[in-house]
C-alpha cells in the first residue's frame, strides 16, 4: 500500500543576478555569470566571489535542486564551458568548481582580497558554521502539476498549484514561530491567509496567498519584508531591518499545510479547506503529533485514499469533509476491511498500516 509523488522539485532561472535560497539553509545566493554573492538571511554575513570569465556567456542557467539539496550554476563562455555546484557541508556553505574552461578560471574572494586559481573539481569553503542547521522536510505536496518550473514562466502563470509544492518543501523542518508576529510589511498579508484558513474561506484563500506571494519574495522564494517592487500592495511605512523574513518561509508554509491536513487532540481534520481549484491532489510523509505518518489522495475535490503508519497502540478519529458519511478500513491488501462510519474512532496497534477508501456519501 503506496502513494507516491514523482515530481522532482527543481526550479531554474536564465535570468543574471537572480537570487535564491540555499537549500535548507539560512543563506542566500545572489548568482550573475561572472559574480556569486552569499548573504546570510539574519546575521547579513557575506562573501562575494568573482569569476574571471570572457563573456558573453549564453546560455546562463541556474539551477535550485531541493532534490539535492544543491544550487547549480552553468553557462558556455568564450573559453569554453563551465559549471558551478553551491552546497553546506558541516554547516558552511561550499562551492564545488566541477567544470572549468580548457584554459582554466580564476576566482577573486571578497571583494579580490584573495586570487585563487582554480582547478577541475577544487572546493571555495567558508569557515564559519551556521549552527541553526535545518533538514529537508519528508512531507511532500502535489498538486497535479507537471511544467517546467522555470521561475520567470512561473511568476507570470502565478499558479499555486505549482509553487505551493516548492514553497512547502523548501520551508523545510524550521522550528515555527512561537513569538506574535508584528503586524508590517508582508507579516500583515501572512496574518491575513492565517484569518482566512481559520474560518475556512476556501474560495478566498487562495487570492490572498497570491497577494503574499507577489509581495513577500525576492525572486525564487527568498522572503522579504518590505515589497521592494513597490507594487501598490502594501501601504508605504517605515519598517525595522531588524524584523526577520524567515516567517514568510516557515508560518507560510505552516499555513499551506493546514488548509489539507490538521491535528487538534487527537483528530484528524482531512482536507479541511481544500480550495474548489486544487481538486485533485496527493500529500505524502505527513508527520502527527504522536510520530505517525499520513498519506493522502483525493480527486474531484474529495478525499479518495488515506493510508496510516502507527507508531504506537493508540486510537485516532477523522474529521473527514461533510459529505462523506462512511469509509472501509482494510489492513492488508487481500483484506475484505471493515465499514466505519465518520465520527467512528479506529483502533491502531504500534506497526501497524492502514487503507481507508471507498469513501462514501
Amino acid at each position: 500500500m503506496k502513494i507516491a509523488i514523482a515530481n522532482r522539485l527543481c526550479i531554474l532561472s536564465h535570468r543574471p543576478g537572480t537570487f535564491c535560497l540555499l537549500p535548507f539553509s539560512l543563506w542566500k545566493v545572489q548568482m550573475f555569470p561572472a559574480k556569486i554573492v552569499l548573504e546570510h538571511l539574519e546575521n547579513k554575513k557575506t562573501h562575494t566571489l568573482y569569476l574571471d570569465v570572457e563573456g558573453p556567456v549564453d546560455p546562463f542557467t541556474l539551477e535550485q535542486d531541493l532534490e539535492r539539496k544543491e544550487i547549480r550554476v552553468f553557462g558556455v563562455t568564450k573559453k569554453g564551458y563551465f559549471r558551478v555546484i553551491i552546497k553546506q557541508e558541516e554547516g558552511s556553505p561550499c562551492l564545488i568548481f566541477e567544470k572549468i574552461p580548457p584554459s582554466g578560471l580564476t576566482v577573486y574572494l571578497d571583494h579580490a582580497k584573495e586570487k585563487i586559481e582554480l582547478t577541475k573539481g577544487q572546493k571555495v569553503s567558508f569557515s564559519e558554521r551556521d549552527f541553526f542547521l535545518l533538514c529537508p522536510a519528508e512531507e511532500r505536496l502535489s498538486l497535479g502539476i507537471h511544467k517546467k518550473a522555470d521561475w520567470q514562466e512561473m511568476k507570470k502563470r502565478k499558479n499555486l498549484a505549482e509553487i505551493f509544492p516548492f514553497w512547502l518543501q523548501l520551508a523545510g523542518k524550521l522550528p515555527a514561530n512561537k513569538r506574535a508576529l508584528p503586524h508590517v510589511g508582508t507579516l500583515s498579508l501572512l496574518q491575513k491567509c492565517e484569518e482566512l484558513i481559520e474560518k475556512k474561506k476556501r474560495n478566498d484563500v487562495l487570492a490572498s496567498f497570491l497577494t503574499l506571494f507577489q509581495a513577500a519574495f525576492t525572486d525564487i522564494f527568498v522572503p522579504r519584508i518590505q515589497d521592494e517592487e513597490w507594487q501598490g500592495i502594501l501601504p508605504c511605512q517605515e519598517i525595522d531591518d531588524t524584523i526577520s523574513p524567515l516567517p514568510i518561509l516557515v508560518e507560510g508554509a505552516r499555513l499551506i499545510r493546514s488548509m489539507f491536513f490538521q491535528e487538534e487532540r487527537g483528530v484528524f481534520h482531512i482536507l479541511p479547506c481544500l480550495p474548489t481549484e486544487f481538486h485533485a491532489g496527493r500529500f505524502i510523509h505527513i508527520q502527527t503529533e504522536g510520530g505517525s505518518t499520513l498519506h493522502m489522495e483525493w480527486s474531484k475535490k474529495q478525499i479518495k485514499k488515506i493510508i496510516y503508519h502507527s507508531s504506537t497502540d493508540h486510537t485516532i478519529c477523522l474529521k473527514l469533509q461533510p459529505a462523506i458519511e462512511k469509509f472501509r478500513v482494510k489492513k492488508h491488501r487481500k483484506d475484505r476491511g471493515a465499514v466505519f462510519f465518520s465520527d467512528d474512532p479506529i483502533p491502531c496497534k504500534k506497526g501497524e498500516v492502514f487503507l481507508l477508501d471507498r469513501f462514501q456519501k
